[in-house]
């Protein structure tokens, strides 16, 4: 006996024919039943007083029916109470066999929701007399949830293209419009149209068509993605310009489908570009004539400071060696006082020489001839400290593996030199001590000099490395002022900083940079 359909008592069970059929259905219907069990749509099949015979799986499956439930049910059970005078009506139909009717109406799940079904209905006549009616429905809540989705989707579609600053359209696979935004429009101006039916590119500038439609094909053969700026066809006389993005959907057999695109007005992005285009033009044809100007000036100070120094040398030496004569030919007369003052004279000649040579050294940073090298700083310092005249028991302290760095030997020599020499003339006793450190960076060395001497005071730190600028006036003190303002030349031209850390009584510390490459 078939396990969804309840028998009755005129119409034993008859395995040969029916599977334990009632008597009363065909032999056709039998081999159908099987099949109807696993049919997509809902099939139901009642008797004349509504009791449910037969309930396929996706009845059951959709209503939350288990099989041992069917038999008995009555389908006014399993349907919405507005909808039983449809299910009378069904009931009731013609005693026709071959009358069929359509049906819409709502079945009431075990759980209670609501599954909306619509379909025909036959029924089984004998003799005048209905034996069965069948029910043949479709499950409408899933069309009924997509086209729900399909509406909210569209919604939320025109929702975000009725507000988005750029342009939205769509195609088919030619290219002609299937949707247009109104901000599209407006872009392309075709406010005046409702829906443009056209293509999409009616709205490029015609001088401009050629090379976009060009683009647009050879996208339509090679890429998913086409993207264009071409010049909007105005009815205006201002030129517009527009940027064009298509993304274009296929088949599985790689044939477009149609595209969806956006467009955005690009004429003030365009301006602004071609107006920095043509400051930056201006500013690098400025510079290039500046740095002209800058590079004669520099040749011509060089020169000026060359001729200065060999026109003031040459009296120099002239009042040094007439000193120097008088003191000899005339020491009788002069005596201890006046061979003094003559000495103290040639000192004097001596400092003006070494400013003079400073002065010419300072205007030759950055055009010193050739290129840059490796330079091994040990053998640099152990140079200069061995040229300083430092008092005996003063010491070093130096790293005893410093690093090869990139730059002009001499510069480097004269940037230690005038630091120690510094340190060395300001302590000028035998406990003396200067220390030399490397520290890495991750884009420069960093070399500190520090010494154990009397220390700056803050309000100097600046003043200390202006040229000619001096801690001691006295003309007894040694140095000509430019030693620390041509260590910061050097350094600074080199793309480099150097600081001063010092306070009275304190010592100081000079620390400076030297980058791996140059800074100019």
């Amino acid at each position: 006996m078939h396990p969804f359909i309840r028998p009755t008592a005129e119409s034993p069970s008859n395995t040969d024919v029916g599977h334990g059929l009632p008597q009363h259905l065909s032999e056709g219907e039998a081999r159908f039943l099987e099949l109807f069990e696993r049919a997509g749509d809902l099939i139901l099949i009642v008797d004349p007083a509504g009791r449910v015979l037969f309930a396929n799986l996706a009845w059951r499956e959709s209503l939350g029916y288990e099989a041992w439930e069917i038999p008995g049910l009555s389908v006014f059970e399993v349907t919405r109470r507005a909808d039983h005078a449809v299910c009378q009506a069904w009931l009731s139909q013609s005693t026709s066999e071959a009358a069929r009717g359509d049906v819409q109406l709502v079945f009431q799940a075990r759980d209670g929701h609501e599954v909306p079904v619509e379909g025909f209905t036959s029924a089984r006549v004998e003799d005048r007399q209905v034996l069965f009616l069948r029910g043949f429905f479709r499950d409408l809540s899933r069309e009924r949830r997509a086209e729900a989705a399909l509406q909210e989707s569209a919604e939320l579609f025109n929702l975000l293209t009725s507000h988005t600053p750029f342009g939205v359209f769509r195609t088919d696979p030619s290219g002609r419009l299937t949707y247009t935004s109104a901000r599209w429009r407006q872009i392309a101006h075709l406010n005046h149209v409702a829906q443009p039916r056209g293509v999409w590119w009616q709205m490029v500038h015609p001088p401009d068509r050629d090379r976009v439609l060009t683009e647009w094909h050879i996208a339509l053969g090679q890429s998913p993605e086409f993207s264009s700026e071409f010049r909007i066809h105005s009815p205006t006389q201002a030129e517009r310009w527009c940027r064009a993005r298509i993304s274009l959907s296929t088949g599985p057999d790689g044939s477009v489908r149609g595209g969806i695109g956006t467009t955005e007005d690009i004429t003030e992005y365009r301006q602004a570009a071609l107006t920095l285009r043509r400051a930056h033009d201006d500013l690098e044809e400025r510079v290039r004539a500046r740095t002209a100007e800058l590079q004669a000036a520099n040749h011509d100070l060089a020169e000026f400071a060359y001729v200065v120094s060999h026109d003031l040398k040459a009296p120099l030496r002239g009042v040094s060696l007439l000193s120097e004569w008088i003191s000899q030919d005339y020491a009788g007369r002069l005596g201890p006082e006046g061979i003094e003052l003559f000495g103290k004279l040639r000192h004097r000649v001596q400092q003006m020489h070494a400013l003079v040579d400073g002065v010419l050294e300072y205007t030759r940073i950055g055009h010193a001839p050739g290129g840059e090298v490796e330079v091994n700083l040990h053998v640099v310092l152990q140079q200069v400290i061995q040229s300083l005249a430092s008092p005996t028991g003063f010491r070093f302290e130096v790293p005893p593996a410093l690093p090869v760095v990139r730059g002009l030997p001499q510069q480097l020599s004269q940037v230690f030199q005038n630091l120690l020499d510094n340190a060395v003339k300001f302590i000028a006793r035998p406990d003396g001590c200067v220390v030399v450190h490397a520290q890495r960076q991750p884009t420069a060395w960093e070399f500190s000099v520090s010494d154990n001497g009397p220390g700056i005071h803050p309000r100097h730190h600046a003043r200390i490395f202006q040229i000619f600028q001096r801690l001691d006036p006295s003309p007894d003190t040694p140095g000509t002022g430019i030693g620390l303002s041509l260590v910061k030349r050097i350094v600074e031209a080199r793309g480099g900083q150097i600081t001063l850390e010092s306070d009275e009584g304190r010592g100081a510390t000079f620390r400076f940079t030297w980058p791996d490459e140059t800074g100019f």
